[in-house]
């Protein structure tokens, strides 16, 4: 004789995994010089600077994304908002300087 029992199934819900990214210039890759590349807006590299933020803003993006993220927000709080190249952020993020 074969006896089984079932456990009832149980619903398990599971909340959104969610992420929220504070980007800012100071200590990210590649900055090695505050006053040529970061401060003020019209710094002889701050395009270089908006490059680079915003190429490794897109890596921890697909990473958080590959991992399993559901939603990622970015907001852009160097330099009032002005540092990330937004039509170059990964279309997946959310994105601002307010959220």
């Amino acid at each position: 004789m074969v006896l089984a029992a079932a456990a009832p199934a149980v619903a398990q819900t599971t909340k959104p995994k969610k992420i929220f990214v504070d980007a800012d210039a100071e200590g990210m890759a590649g900055v090695f010089h505050v006053t040529t590349q970061v401060m003020p807006i019209t710094a002889p590299r701050y395009q270089e600077n908006r490059k680079l933020i915003t190429g490794e803003l897109n890596a921890a993006i697909a990473g958080f994304f590959d991992g399993g993220a559901d939603a990622v927000h970015v907001a852009d709080y160097h330099s009032g908002g002005n540092t990330v190249a937004p039509l170059e952020l990964d279309p997946r993020a959310l994105a601002g300087n307010s959220i």
